[in-house]
């Protein structure tokens, strides 16, 4: 237990402090789209408001990513500063529910998250350099434990704030989250001890950039980052952004579960969190499938099936919208596991992820402007997503080379974990989003 421990103590700190952190920005996704009028905000408004950090975090990725090469014996200063700052983040939601008040909070989680994410991705690289941990085994303790933080935020949400009050909610987050601000540094000092103490040699044989890298030709870059903007559009601003919106439209302030009825911002809560078990529980699955059957076969199929399940969500019954959402999400994090191991071969990251931040961005915007067109939100987000996986079914024609199998199957070099997870700051963006938790 001690080696366990001694082995895994950098990275623990380092994914618990991800995870208090997302604990607020991921409740605020569960929560405003069924409250905000309550609050006393318009629809756009709360658009607005959940696509601002989206928004910042194309400012703000690359100077972090510099920063971080630039002064890297501040990391661990810049991590728990990063924390404490989305403390303050919650404090904004908690005191006022203005409108200003909330983009401002919003705005510093987009630079907060930014310097959140890399921090703690740096962490995971020096652990995997040491030798301490196998690089697959380091990073999918980090995402396992990080995404603890959005389950448990989504699940809890709904009834803290269905039985207190918004600013009791945020106010709570908060506290938790002031605590957790010295595990950046801790995170990074303990991560640096290990590298320092460390007389591993990375001996793994196998390239370090793709040889494919110079083959990807223009409209196949085109096709990839249509499909990273497509992936970010539908996960994050069009479905997760207004779930709630939706489904108070479908059912109402209360949800008949036969025996007993839940108000709809626990309903929405209880659907998120749902997804995002299936997410931490499927996505190595999914990863290994798109491994085994290969990306382009991966990312079609999973078109389609996203395809079938928001026409389920379109033309049946509201009583059968949950299965179809279901299959929603299934199919957009296996798109995005193939179309990031694309971008990843083929030294595409940083274009890949700010493609899906602006995305996201404006499906958001988008989601919450269409009940002005006089369009049902239900009628007008799913056919709007009918319309994108359309095209994502003919671009994954062109995105990947071949249907054979990904080249990533081979064991990952320390280099090529470093490109996995964007730590080249020289010329990536240091804030990857499995598409999984915002972040």
């Amino acid at each position: 237990m001690r080696t366990w421990w001694k082995k895994h103590s950098g990275i623990t700190c380092a994914a618990v402090g991800v995870a208090v952190s997302l604990l607020s920005d991921i409740s605020i996704y569960a929560v405003l789209p069924t409250a905000f009028g309550d609050l006393g905000l318009e629809q756009w408004q709360v658009g607005l408001v959940l696509s601002a950090n989206r928004w910042v975090r194309l400012l703000t990725n690359y100077p972090v990513g510099i920063a971080a090469k630039t002064y890297p014996e501040y990391i661990g200063e810049m991590f728990s500063m990063s924390l404490l700052l989305g403390c303050i983040c919650s404090a904004c939601y908690a005191i006022s529910q203005r409108f200003w008040v909330l983009m401002i909070g919003r705005c510093l989680w987009g630079a907060a998250w930014s310097a959140i994410r890399n921090s703690a991705l740096l962490c995971v690289r020096n652990v995997v350099k040491s030798g301490d941990l196998p690089a697959g085994e380091a990073t999918g303790y980090y995402d396992g434990v990080s995404r603890v933080g959005a389950v448990v935020g989504l699940i809890a949400a709904g009834p803290i704030y269905d039985s207190l009050s918004f600013s009791w909610l945020f106010g709570i987050w908060c506290a938790i989250a002031f605590v957790a601000v010295p595990l950046g540094k801790i995170s990074h000092s303990i991560t640096i001890k290990q590298l320092s103490t460390s007389t591993f040699e990375d001996t793994t044989s196998g390239p370090t950039t793709s040889c494919r890298t110079a083959c990807k030709q223009p409209p196949q870059k085109f096709a990839l980052l249509a499909i990273a903007f497509i992936t970010g559009c539908v996960s994050w601003g069009l479905v997760i952004g207004t779930l709630g919106m939706i489904l108070k439209e479908q059912y109402g302030e209360e949800v008949d579960m036969g025996a007993f009825s839940v108000k709809i911002a626990t309903f929405n809560s209880i659907v998120l969190g749902v997804r995002w078990t299936l997410e931490v529980l499927g996505t190595p699955l999914l990863g290994r499938l798109c491994d085994r059957v290969g990306r382009k076969k991966a990312s079609l199929v999973s078109f389609v099936i996203g395809t079938l399940g928001t026409l389920s969500c379109l033309l049946l019954p509201a009583k059968f919208m949950f299965v179809g959402i279901m299959l929603l999400f299934i199919s957009a994090s296996s798109v995005s596991i193939a179309a990031l191991t694309e971008a990843v071969d083929t030294d595409m990251i940083s274009s890949f992820v700010n493609l899906q931040d602006l995305g996201s961005s404006l499906g958001t915007v988008t989601a919450y402007a269409i009940p002005y067109t006089g369009l049902s939100a239900k009628v007008g987000v799913f056919s709007t997503i009918v319309v994108l996986y359309f095209c994502g079914v003919l671009l994954s024609f062109k995105a990947y080379e071949s249907a054979g199998r990904s080249d990533l199957s081979r064991p990952l070099t320390t280099t090529s974990v470093e490109r996995l997870w964007c730590l080249d700051l020289s010329d990536s963006d240091p804030d990857l989003e499995m598409d999984v938790v915002e972040e």
